[in-house]
């Protein structure tokens, strides 16, 4: 988990005070400074004794006892910081002093063997001669929504070679996209101002950043032997989603052409191409659903998601046939096509996609109204069970409109995230939508740690 501080990411952000402009009548703004050094395993503390200038000046302040420095910087001009420090590789920060400015900030430096370290894994010299090392993170907003997953960062300008950070946290060249920490970067980056290519979100800001020639680009100073650290706040992340349809229950699917797949109550919108794929742009740190309305023989499905760090960026949904979904109201006794809500869950053994069904399980409606059912294990629906079977599926027909809350029992660790569900009040419990004339799938994850 460390590399994510190595990289510049999530962990510094999350201390950066989101403080806005103090600017005087000399036309400069001021920067109050904290620089943290960081080792694995050790609180973060403050390094006294840093100096701080100010760009193409000899501007400089020395950190105090916490870490503290503080600087005055030009006011509406693209500027910023070096800070240098015995032991500690030498740290660059773009600073825009626009009225988006962050007066108050924070930082963290890399000591020399974690540079070292960083410098290892990605198998070039360390301390570099002659290029620099750029660490970027893509975050949502607010400054603690973490890291966005799937956004790419493409030098347009300046040379380096480009790397990721894994959802464990290392550096590698294998990726070519972010994670779910949001972080990435480039190595043997040539010194002057390069320009960085934001993709896979949307609505984007920059901090610690210069404003780039379009609206998803940014440009950073890299010095000779420095490490350049920036953020750039989104507001959206873009998802791929694929529609498939299963003509019989649970059967092989194919993808479907002419689906729309809406972020639920929005206009937000996409329709389904030939491979059965709609790409969305969704905004970050809410609870949504997709829904999806296919072509006519297919139910419509509602499929409840959080877009936070660990959204999958690739998903792939699955309608019913009309065929089916009657088949199972004719066997439960309920009416077809069904004027209140219908609810199908499953519960998988982590991890997922090797994952399979529960069986032992209980569905309790908390909030809403509903029949119970559960799968037997021929795949067919009945109430003459009261827990799921090997398949981990069950759920609910004739159920309340509005959100359901849902509480699990027969297994464990529920609390952890849920795949296709919001999160409930207490652990081991889910939260819904459900709507007339649509099937919601949640879909959890349960079992051991």
């Amino acid at each position: 988990m460390y590399w994510t501080r190595i990289l510049g990411t999530a962990a510094l952000v999350g201390t950066m005070m989101l403080t806005g402009c103090s600017e005087d009548a000399a036309g400069t703004v001021t920067l109050n400074l904290t620089v943290n050094t960081f080792e694995p395993g050790v609180d973060a503390m403050g390094v006294p004794n840093a100096e701080v200038c100010v760009f193409d000046t000899t501007d400089c302040a020395t950190t105090d006892a916490d870490g503290l420095a503080v600087v005055m910087l030009p006011s509406n001009t693209e500027t910023g910081v070096t800070i240098t420090a015995a032991g500690f590789n030498e740290t660059v920060l773009a600073q825009y002093t626009d009225a988006a400015f962050l007066s108050d900030q924070t930082t963290t430096l890399l000591s020399d063997s974690v540079a070292a370290t960083l410098s290892a894994v990605l198998e070039v010299d360390y301390p570099p001669v002659g290029t620099g090392v750029i660490g970027l993170t893509t975050l949502f907003q607010p400054a603690d929504g973490g890291g966005i997953p799937g956004t790419t960062y493409t030098l347009a300008d300046g040379t380096g070679t480009g790397f990721y950070s894994t959802d464990g946290g290392v550096p590698t060249y294998d990726l070519t996209a972010t994670s779910s920490f949001g972080a990435g970067g480039f190595v043997e980056v040539g010194p002057g101002v390069v320009e960085i290519d934001i993709g896979g979100a949307g609505g984007c800001g920059a901090s610690q950043a210069w404003p780039g020639a379009t609206a998803s680009s940014i440009r950073l100073p890299v010095q000779d032997g420095g490490i350049t650290f920036a953020f750039v706040f989104c507001e959206t992340v873009g998802v791929t989603v694929t529609i498939e349809g299963a003509e019989e229950p649970f059967g092989d699917s194919v993808p479907i052409e002419g689906a729309e797949v809406c972020q639920d109550g929005t206009e937000n919108c996409a329709t389904t191409d030939a491979d059965g794929v709609a790409a969305l742009q969704i905004p970050g740190n809410e609870e949504f659903a997709y829904a999806v309305t296919p072509p006519s023989g297919f139910f419509p499905l509602l499929s409840p998601q959080v877009s936070d760090s660990d959204i999958p960026l690739l998903p792939t949904l699955t309608v019913f046939s009309e065929t089916t979904l009657m088949a199972f109201a004719g066997i439960l006794g309920t009416d077809f096509p069904p004027t209140t809500g219908t609810i199908g869950m499953v519960v998988y053994e982590d991890p997922f996609p090797d994952a399979v069904g529960i069986p032992g399980v209980s569905f309790e409606l908390i909030e809403g109204t509903g029949r119970s059912y559960y799968l037997s294990e021929a795949n067919l629906p009945t109430e003459m069970l009261t827990e799921t079977v090997d398949n981990g599926s069950g759920g609910f027909v004739e159920a309340s409109e509005g959100t359901l809350e849902v509480g699990l029992s027969g297994t464990q660790n529920c609390e952890q995230r849920p795949y296709n569900a919001w999160p409930g009040a207490e652990p081991n419990q889910f939260r819904f939508p459900s709507r007339a004339g649509f099937l919601t799938v949640p879909v959890v994850w349960c079992g051991a740690e």
